[in-house]
């Protein structure tokens, strides 16, 4: 279970968000039309150098252990990088729009008459927002290293380069700003959702590789499909109706809140506390691994979130590139599974745990009190250090 944050602001990202890390498909690739990696990323930088502003529909369907939905939003851009995102459908969360003006972003949800607004918002929250952005694609084609053309496909009535990108960390470790680390507690973003404007911020767990299909009239992603690391297909995105330097104004990313829309200042940065003033942040009693492997101790007690949604980071290391960090927060409703988890009992608990080579995310709850536990350590170690926080 994903244990971050509240439903009132389901719709947010970190979560930070954002960004990115089956069957093969048929691609025909005929001699004359292969085209190398250079030609790609030289091709995609030379219309990412010319574009000023980008505006287009993003139809993005997630499908998870306990959440599927399709999403369609309309989505604004202009350098350097204000974004407005606003959901189309489904009905439930139309409305709902995201707003970033330079200085401040703003997460807009009508249902509950309410602005959430992050002034001076952190690169990874602000990055997390706008992962989903047909832009953010064209910036990982550009710097990604682990970055291969599959092939040419028809794409409609556009002819597009099919392009994969695998998980740039090792052994698919979350990387910092991708859906994973929005699953990770020490990403420090808002809660991850179903309703994410950006829809960045879907309880994907750990993206192991991505396609990503570049339109080569105008050079910009069109689709890109995202797996998991059991090669399941967890999330796509279809751009529709895209439009580069079109003069998008700059008051398209003013937002103004309605009458009678409450604004709330809100903060999910990190900041480093005391425990004792940790506890007094929070309405449960916070508890500690009473085992940790040798060497491991307390290296820093962090605070994230504000309000209701105040979480607890404890940060334990060795010093020599091993730690564990453990996360405490009020236990929430209806909080959706990571893709990629498995169930496993373990002296009298359930944990949901996503298991790389050298990487591992646990999640349970008791006493009205949701854990996550992450760390570099083997599985078996994982699971001793979960079971002594009692």
């Amino acid at each position: 279970m994903l244990h971050t944050g509240t439903r009132k602001t389901v719709f947010i990202l970190t979560l930070i968000a954002t960004a990115v890390l089956t069957p093969a498909l048929a691609l025909a690739v005929a001699g004359c039309n292969r085209i190398d990696k250079a030609t790609v990323i030289n091709k995609v930088s030379e219309t990412f150098r010319r574009l000023e502003d980008y505006q287009g529909v993003a139809v993005k369907t997630i499908s998870v252990s306990t959440f599927d939905q399709t999403m369609e939003v309309n989505q604004w851009f202009r350098k350097p990088d204000l974004h407005r995102i606003e959901i189309v459908s489904p009905p439930e969360v139309k409305g709902q729009t995201t707003v970033y003006d330079g200085n401040t972003l703003y997460f807009y949800s009508p249902s509950d008459k309410e602005v959430m607004a992050f002034t001076d918002p952190s690169p990874e929250l602000a990055k997390g927002d706008r992962a989903d952005l047909a832009t953010s694609y064209a910036e990982i084609v550009m710097t990604s290293e682990n970055l291969r053309v599959v092939g040419r496909e028809k794409l409609g009535d556009r002819n597009t380069v099919v392009l994969e990108v695998r998980a740039e960390t090792k052994a698919g470790t979350p990387a910092t700003g991708s859906p994973a680390a929005a699953a990770s507690p020490p990403a420090a973003a808002p809660p991850a959702a179903s309703s994410s404007p950006a829809a960045s911020a879907a309880p994907l767990g750990i993206i192991a590789r991505q396609r990503i299909w570049v339109d080569t009239t105008i050079w910009f992603p069109l689709k890109v499909e995202s797996y998991d690391q059991d090669g399941k297909l967890v999330a796509s995105i279809l751009y529709r109706e895209v439009r580069l330097n079109t003069g998008v104004s700059e008051d398209t990313f003013h937002f103004v809140p309605a009458a009678g829309v409450k604004v709330v200042q809100a903060d999910w940065s990190i900041a480093e506390t005391t425990l004792a003033d940790a506890q007094q942040m929070v309405a449960f009693s916070l508890l500690q691994p009473s085992y940790l492997p040798s060497g491991l101790s307390l290296h820093r007690v962090n605070r994230s979130g504000s309000a209701d949604a105040v979480s607890i980071i404890f940060e334990y290391t060795n010093g020599k590139g091993v730690s564990v960090t453990l996360t405490e927060s009020a236990l929430q409703p209806d909080a959706p599974s990571l893709a990629g988890t498995r169930r496993t009992d373990y002296n009298g608990r359930t944990y949901e745990i996503i298991q790389s080579e050298d990487y591992s995310i646990l999640n349970w709850s008791a006493t009205g009190v949701a854990f996550d536990l992450t760390g570099n350590l083997s599985r078996d170690e994982m699971l001793k250090v979960a079971d002594s926080v009692r």
